[in-house]
């Protein structure tokens, strides 16, 4: 028997399996190929798109995620978990209205607490509270949305609000970075400048990569006259 040809070996060849995601155990580097081989086969796969973006995003490469979220949303406009990831690639520009616009659309926990950071980084108080108190209600748990939920509370005014998500946090995430910023702040706000300084210290060893804590360490530093350690900082803030 002769050996088949090219041509007919792959008219014979199995169809690629677009149902199937690549394998989260793969590296990331593999994984990332392994999606755009497959959007090549499968390109009418908004699950594909979405589990691609949501790749992207927890790579932080957010203009690659945008990218991809809306191809999908092109051949698939209703797809949820598009939508959610558009939004939140726009976020991460710092695109808020644009991230408002299509989160709006949206009713979902994670879709809430996105918006409330789109308020929060717009300074809109009440909205940013508004959502996020929504997002946690609805379900959402994470304990960067309860810090942030108490620095609304903290900027609307509502104190008693803000005890009371405090102590949700002190018995829900004890051991969490976000709590050790949030007591760092209250310390920072009485000018309790050594108390500050030792749970920002907790904060980043529990989270190298936590925005914002290098800058008031830094700021701290430099008011005690402290300037090469506040120099330091300050750089290790701006890479973050």
């Amino acid at each position: 028997m002769g050996v088949p040809s090219l041509g007919l070996l792959l008219f014979f060849a199995p169809p690629a399996d677009c149902s199937a995601l690549p394998s989260e155990s793969l590296p990331v580097p593999q994984r990332e190929r392994a999606y755009e081989n497959s959007l090549q086969s499968c390109r009418g796969n908004g699950a594909l798109y979405a589990g691609y973006s949501s790749l992207l995003i927890q790579q932080a490469e957010f203009a690659r995620a945008l990218e991809i979220a809306s191809a999908g949303l092109r051949l698939q406009p209703d797809h949820a978990g598009l939508i959610l990831n558009q939004g939140i690639a726009l976020y991460s520009l710092h695109r808020m209205q644009d991230s408002l616009q299509v989160l709006a659309g949206l009713e979902s926990p994670q879709a809430y607490f996105y918006t409330g950071l789109n308020y929060r980084r717009l300074a809109r108080h009440a909205d940013a509270q508004r959502y996020l108190l929504k997002a946690w209600t609805s379900g959402y748990r994470d304990p960067f949305l309860l810090y942030s939920l108490i620095e609304e509370d903290h900027a609307t005014g509502e104190k008693q609000a803000g005890l009371d998500h405090f102590q949700i946090m002190l018995r829900e995430y004890p051991d969490s970075a976000w709590l050790h910023m949030v007591l760092g702040n209250a310390a920072f706000a009485l000018e309790k400048d050594q108390e500050a300084r030792a749970e920002y210290a907790k904060a980043l060893a529990l989270n190298r990569q936590l925005p914002n804590v290098n800058f008031r360490l830094g700021f701290l530093a430099y008011q005690a006259g402290e300037d090469e350690p506040a120099e330091q900082y300050f750089r290790e803030e701006l890479k973050i």
